[in-house]
């Protein structure tokens, strides 16, 4: 034990004096601590009486707090809360901030959205069947819930729908990655659970989806900052040029109110520099990519949003946003979206209506639709959304939705004790699952509905029905049979897949394409679809997620007979090198609009394939044409390659039969 040295403290007495300490006069202290700039305690001077402090300059001065705090709101109210620029600026920064929001850390998800429709058609849409379709959607009601857990790797999907309030069809699908095994269950129709055998590259993608990475402080700080700089760039986008302000008198809801109108007047050219400014100021910003984990990647992103936004066809529009607010409190009343060339002006607006939005899309020519959207909050963690829409020469639609998600809570369970691979049926569980189909609603409307389809159709039933996209003298296998397929590389390391239809109909292609490495691994897949493609025509596409450093791949083709118009044998192609791009004119000599057309051009080096470039065109009236401006490829390292020859592909020229 230590010794203590310190003295006993002596506890005073109560009514001991406390003894202060001797006072010295201001010399004796001054001359001890000339240093200080403070008087001793024991010197007290005699007081001067008081003066009587004057009210008026503490009015002066709360006065002039006040001015102070009105100049302060006035300038915020017109510099800030009623000026167009910064009004534009800060929507726009606050749909930027919403989109990159992280999601809350979760382990589980539970996603549910209940929908009924009642669809209306015009005569002239009701083809044989169309009707009897539209009754069955109209009189059913579906319901689906997606739960997913990120922890134990599962997926459960519940389903159940209702046709005039009666069970129609309802199923439980269990998918379980760690235990690969998929299970089904149907109770209306059998008492055991299915066990569905699926490819185990299913759950590896399914797994994979469930991945969820937790974000640390530091990648919140980074996506903060991020977030922070691509404000930055897109709030320049708003310039005071393109916004304006001004009064005007607007009917909302049969009422004429004065509305102050905020005006974002910008043309197509004006955005589209100003897109390829942002971003090729942040694709230079080592700041912003700093943020990002691969920064390279995110470079080679931004400069294919640059190429692509290059490569759209050059129009001469002028783009309008007029927002409409009234008040003190400046309250949203209407915004009017408004797309003008020298052809014609069509204004999408919408109109706010209590809980309500009125919304309706015109030219000054016409109608093309119009309806009402209700957005209904029923708790924290349901909405519900009440949308009728009238398509002018279409028909009405009204769809009711309500959805909900929950995150955190168990999913549901399934017991799979009782299971049957179904591979492994026997006759008895087949003739039981059959038994109870006939007993069922399911099978009843079915059944109505094969009936009255015949009826109208003018056949009898159980005459057997050709179906429409197969031809008469194919079957789908052979029509891909007689699809000649081949690929190669360009300089920028994708794959061009080239595909000539030889059959005597035109197809519908769907080209999806496996990639994999020295070991026989897939690194990836990329796919593509073409619509209509003509009878003898061959067409070229760019394989977009081409992966780096594949040894090989494999290309499949499904196809079918198309149900669309093509025009291939009603255009006229020219095109030229003007040294700075390939120009392309396709002439529409149908009587017809062609509401698609697409075109790629493929150079060439040596006979080798160096790169290729695409467009798209739409609604080519008769005797007009599509033009497209395709600029010169480049390689991986975003310089153009060098090429001797080039070859120009119409992919698709078509329109839809609806």
């Amino acid at each position: 034990m230590e010794e203590n040295n310190k003295e006993p403290v002596k506890e005073m007495a109560q009514e001991e004096q406390y003894k202060a300490p001797e006072q010295k006069t201001t010399n004796e202290f001054q001359e001890q601590n000339p240093e200080s700039k403070f008087k001793p305690l024991g010197e007290v001077k005699e007081k001067a009486p008081k003066k009587k402090k004057s009210k008026v300059g503490v009015i002066i001065f709360i006065l002039l707090l006040l001015v102070a705090i009105i100049v302060g709101l006035v300038y915020y109210y017109f510099k800030v809360y009623t000026n167009p620029t910064a009004m534009y600026q800060k929507i726009l920064k606050a749909r930027i901030t919403s989109l990159a929001e992280s999601p809350d850390e979760m382990t589980t998800i539970k996603a549910k959205a209940k929908l009924d429709a009642d669809l209306n058609l015009n005569e002239s849409y009701m083809e044989t069947g169309v009707e009897e379709l539209l009754n069955l959607i109209n009189k059913t009601d579906a319901t689906i819930e997606i739960q997913m857990d990120t922890n134990e790797k599962k997926a459960y999907l519940k389903f159940d729908s209702n046709y005039e309030n009666e069970e129609l069809l309802n199923f439980d699908l269990l998918f379980d990655t760690q235990s690969r095994g998929t299970y089904l269950k149907i109770e209306q129709f059998f008492d055991k659970v299915l066990e569905v055998e699926m490819d185990d590259s299913y759950y590896d993608e399914l797994e994979e989806a469930l991945e969820i990475e937790k974000e640390t402080a530091g990648q919140k700080l980074s996506r903060s900052k991020a977030v922070g700089i691509l404000n930055t760039e897109f709030e320049k986008i708003i310039k005071d040029e393109y916004c304006s302000k001004e009064k005007e008198k607007i009917t909302v809801n049969s009422q004429e109110i004065n509305a102050d109108k905020y005006i974002l007047k910008i043309t197509y050219e004006e955005l589209r520099e100003e897109l390829i400014t942002a971003l090729e100021n942040l694709k230079n910003n080592d700041e912003f990519l700093n943020c990002f984990e691969e920064k390279e990647n995110k470079r080679e992103e931004l400069q294919e949003a640059i190429d692509e936004i290059k490569a759209e066809r050059t129009q001469e529009a002028t783009i309008y946003i007029n927002l409409y607010k009234t008040g003190i409190k400046q309250e949203f009343v209407r915004v009017d979206f408004v797309v003008e060339s020298n052809e014609e002006k069509i204004t999408f607006k919408v109109e706010k209506a209590e809980e309500t939005y009125k919304f309706e899309m015109f030219s000054e020519e016409e109608t093309y639709c119009a309806g009402t959207l209700g957005i209904e909050k029923v708790d924290e963690t349901t909405t519900k959304i009440n949308l009728k829409l009238e398509i002018e020469e279409v028909g009405t639609i009204a769809l009711n939705m309500e959805y909900g998600v929950v995150l955190n809570e168990p999913i549901d369970t399934m017991e799979i004790e009782n299971t049957v691979n179904i591979e492994e049926l026997s006759e008895a569980d087949m003739l039981k699952l059959y038994e109870n189909l006939q007993k069922s609603k399911l099978y009843d409307v079915f059944e109505e509905f094969i009936a009255i389809s015949s009826e109208n159709s003018g056949l009898e039933e159980n005459v057997e029905i050709e179906t429409p996209n197969i031809t008469s003298d194919r079957t789908k296998n052979d029509i891909e049979k007689n699809i000649s397929i081949s690929g190669e590389l360009t300089e920028k390391a994708n794959l061009v897949v080239f595909a000539k239809n030889n059959n005597t109909t035109s197809v519908d292609m769907e080209i999806e394409v496996e990639f994999y490495d020295a070991n026989g691994k897939i690194l990836g897949s990329s796919s593509d679809d073409l619509i209509a493609v003509g009878s003898g025509r061959e067409v070229a596409i760019e394989m977009w997620n081409t992966p780096t450093n594949f040894d090989t791949y494999k290309i499949y083709v499904d196809a079918e007979k198309t149900y669309e118009t093509d025009y291939f044998n009603q255009i006229e192609m020219v095109h030229n090198n003007n040294g700075t791009n390939i120009v392309v004119q396709v002439k529409n000599n149908s009587e017809d609009t062609i509401e698609f057309m697409t075109v790629s051009v493929v150079y060439y080096n040596e006979g080798k394939v160096v790169g290729i470039t695409d467009g798209i065109v739409s609604d080519i009236k008769p005797g007009r044409s599509g033009n497209f401006n395709l600029d010169y490829p480049y390689n991986s390292e975003y310089e153009n390659v060098k090429f001797d020859d080039y070859k120009v592909f119409v992919t698709e020229a078509y329109s839809y039969n609806w």
